[in-house]
Formats: C-alpha cells, structure tokens, sequence
C-alpha cells in the first residue's frame, strides 16, 4: 500500500540559499526519509517538514478522500503532513493508515525472522513451539509501542497453526496501536441553579 503525494514544495537551496520549486515526487522522497527515521508506529501526521511553503492544493478533504497524502499548514500555523494514509481506499483504518501499515509490515519481517532459524531443519513439527516464538515476540511488539492488548491481556489471540508437508501456517489476531489523528469533544452547557 503506497502513498501518493501531489503537493509540490519550496525550500531554500542549501548552496545559494536560493527559494527554489521541487516536485511532489521530491517532497515524496523527504517525507519517506523523515518517515524512516522514526520509530515504525509513528505517524508522519502533524510532523513538521523542513520546507519554505507548499505548492499546489490545499483541498484536504478531496485530497484525503481521494487517497492523497497532503501537506499544508496545520492549526499552529507550521508546516506539516496533514494525514499520513496509503492509496488504499477503504473503512480499514489498518491498511488507510500509514504507521498501521508499517507497524504490521515490520511485525510480519519480525515474526518470519524470529521463525527463521527453524528452517531447512528437520526438525519435528512443534505447535507450541511456534505458538512460544509468537508470543515472545508480541511481548515486544506491544512494548515496542506497536500493538494494543485485548480485554483479556492478550498481545495476540486465536492463534492457529496448521502444518501442511514442508509448509508451516500461522494466523492469528492482534490489535494493531492506532494514531491520535483526531480530538473530538463535547461539551454540556448547563444553567446554574441553587439547590435552595
């Protein structure tokens, strides 16, 4: 699930200290490299980019509901990425939303690699032995800050493996930890009146 970017920008040319135009396509690779270097749950909303202004659309709403990452000035009059979310348009906040996307990627590499080293073994099949490699690894993931327990404390749940000649199958659930993207609030105006 990609993300696509149509805002342009203007920076200051680190040389000349020139204003200069750049591309979608460049504020795209700036925002990726900001998004790489923070942890894998961590939404690109609201993050500040280091740039002079945007060009372009400052549509969000059409943008968003079109699966278009924009940027502009957010409340605080900074400049931001105003939604990080993928072209995948759907309800699904799991795969809308960027960080959920990243979050689950980097647990699947995770999970596999943890696996890994049972591999070209011959090695018996071990139920409890996978179940055991999941769940240290949900350990993890939820202090990592990546997932959210269940009501029951889980860190994933209604785990199945099924094993099928020299293919090992593993499905279960999890909740994936979610973004603040929005404050909702609702005030009751009452009227004063004394008890007497």
């Amino acid at each position: 699930y990609g993300s696509l970017v149509i805002n342009g920008m203007k920076t200051s040319n680190p040389l000349t200290g020139e204003s200069e135009y750049m591309s979608g396509a460049l504020l795209a690779c700036k925002a990726s490299g900001m998004e790489n270097s923070m942890g894998s749950g961590s939404p690109l909303t609201n993050k500040v980019i280091k740039v002079t202004e945007f060009t372009g659309s400052d549509d969000y709403e059409t943008m968003i509901a079109n699966g278009i990452m924009p940027f502009g000035k957010n409340d605080d009059d900074n400049l931001v990425c105003i939604r990080a979310m993928t072209t995948y348009q759907s309800d699904n906040l799991a795969l809308n939303e960027r960080s959920c996307v990243r979050e689950a990627l980097f647990m699947e590499r995770d999970f596999r690699a943890a696996y890994s080293r049972k591999i070209g073994t011959n090695d018996a099949p071990d139920e409890s032995d996978i179940k055991g490699i999941l769940i240290a690894r949900a350990e993890e993931w939820y202090k990592s800050g990546l997932i959210t327990k269940n009501d029951k404390q889980e860190d994933v749940f209604n785990i199945r493996v099924r094993f099928d000649a020299d293919k090992t199958y593993v499905e279960y659930d999890r909740f994936l930890r979610t973004p603040n993207n929005f404050i909702f609030g609702t005030s009751n105006n009452l009227l004063y009146k004394s008890e007497e």
